[in-house]
């Protein structure tokens, strides 16, 4: 999201909701109006689509429980996931490219996961951060290389000032932060010109824990990131005790959010904080109705 000003009437290129580039070669922002959002949701439909696929080839057999579930024609879903595939080749946004990445580790390491008996999933656990903190010390120097190889300036196309100019703010209130609004208004303070690059005023921080710590603080932010972390637990948790392939769903897509989180605020609002609000309540421990009962109530209904 995003404001302009408009010199000499002229309107930035970023906000163009088609820049008409299909037959050019040029990315596609779609219905969405977006490149990078319209990625993301390719991402998530290649994911749907993929794990509905893997169950219907299965026959929906659930060994843990003894139960069939209806299998799905496997004919439309390689339709929809072909494509879901093409929408993601024609957006070729860097940020969903290395989201997708990261998802297909994910899906390796959960597939591996769900093999192993609970002792040898503590030392993959274990394996899995030692690598995750190499791998991102590799990135971080290789950097250059990186970007360039996606296409993208050494500067993440702006998003190092924005960061620079969110971050001088936030230390002046470091606590509690200058308050809440999700995306920014721009007619306020502090958020009037606070990024602003070609004419065009952006309303986020491209990160959505710099946004966290800049709006509501270190307070907000620890609190964001338990929420973030419980999350995760019961969706990995949940992924590698299940046996049908859907159960990988709340994993992999928390897994691409907070990827995207790192270059996007997009996990704050809308369909991002919508996501992750569903996928916190579903995994929620379950109880059976006995046990959510009163006392003696269940022997009542039997």
């Amino acid at each position: 999201m995003a404001v302009a000003k408009l010199p000499d009437g002229e309107v930035p290129a970023a906000f163009a909701w088609s820049r008409n580039l299909l037959f050019e070669g040029g990315r596609i922002q779609g219905v969405v109006g977006n490149s990078n959002l319209l990625g993301m949701l390719a991402l998530l439909a290649l994911i749907v689509f993929g794990l509905q696929l893997a169950d219907a080839r299965s026959g929906g057999r659930d060994s843990s429980r003894h139960e069939t579930v209806e299998p799905r024609a496997a004919a439309p879903l390689v339709g929809w996931l072909l494509i879901a595939a093409g929408t993601f080749l024609l957006t070729r946004s860097s940020t969903v490219i290395v989201a997708t990445v990261v998802v297909a580790i994910a899906l390796v390491l959960l597939l591996v996961a769900r093999r192993l008996a609970s002792r040898a999933r503590l030392v993959l656990a274990a394996a899995t951060a030692v690598a995750a903190a190499v791998g991102v010390a590799l990135v971080i120097a290789l950097r250059g290389p990186l970007l360039a190889l996606l296409g993208r300036s050494e500067d993440l196309t702006g998003r190092f000032d924005i960061w620079a100019a969110v971050t001088e703010k936030a230390v002046e209130h470091p606590v509690l932060g200058w308050g809440w609004v999700g995306y920014w208004v721009p007619w306020v303070a502090p958020f009037d010109g606070l990024a602003e690059q070609d004419g065009v005023q952006y309303l986020q921080a491209h990160n959505a824990w710099l946004d966290v710590w800049f709006q509501i603080g270190a307070v907000g932010l620890v609190a964001f990131a338990a929420l973030i972390v419980v999350v995760s637990v019961r969706a990995v948790r949940d992924a590698v005790n299940g046996r049908h392939a859907a159960a990988l769903f709340p994993a992999l897509a928390m897994t691409a959010l907070l990827v995207q989180s790192l270059a996007e605020s997009r996990i704050l609002i809308e369909g991002g904080w919508l996501l992750v609000v569903v996928i916190a309540v579903q995994s929620m421990p379950r109880r059976s109705a006995d046990r959510a009962l009163p006392t003696g109530a269940s022997e009542v209904r039997r």
